[in-house]
């Protein structure tokens, strides 16, 4: 006969499935190790530890209405004639403090009269300056953003009299929101 027996055909075949068997289990084998150490090494890549992060207030002030109010400097008014009321907090001075560069929005009504305006500037503004002409002085709009300077920077409120209006116990509240 010439070629192979059908024993040896079929010894063959077995032969065959016997290795593409085993081909599979090392290859998978392989392919198994590769993915769970490959995933090992992602999570190790991975692994971070993120820090505690506190919040900080980025408005605040010292002054408070029971224990330390805002108080009013009123050298600079004169009845009769526009007029400067400076409010500064009676504890460390400023009225308040903003802390980075952020936008935040001032909501208030101003009693008019006795006022016309409200502005703010710099705490480091000397005495007697009028609003407009303080450090770094802008005048505050009720719910109109304000972007701050970027650093610490502290800040009082200074109010418009003008030359018809008298003061006689007026105060009013400015909120803060960000």
């Amino acid at each position: 006969m010439c070629g192979e027996s059908m024993t040896e055909k079929i010894e063959k075949l077995k032969l065959k499935k016997r290795l593409s068997r085993k081909m599979a289990y090392i290859l998978s084998t392989i392919l198994g190790s590769m993915l769970i150490f490959g995933t090992a090494i992602a999570v190790l890549l991975l692994t971070q530890t993120v820090p505690v992060v506190t919040a900080q207030a980025l408005l605040s002030t010292t002054c408070v209405d029971a224990g330390n109010p805002l108080t009013a400097n009123v050298t600079g008014y004169v009845s009769g004639i526009t007029s400067y009321i400076r409010f500064t907090c009676t504890a460390d001075g400023e009225g308040y403090t903003a802390k980075g560069s952020i936008q935040a929005i001032p909501t208030f009504t101003l009693p008019n009269p006795p006022f016309s305006e409200l502005w703010s500037f710099r705490q480091s503004t000397s005495t007697g300056t009028t609003c407009a002409d303080g450090t770094g002085a802008w005048q505050m709009t009720s719910t109109s953003s304000h972007t701050f300077p970027s650093g610490t920077t502290t800040w009082d409120y200074c109010a418009v009299i003008p030359n018809t209006s008298n003061v006689d116990s007026t105060s009013f509240t400015v909120e803060w929101s960000v």
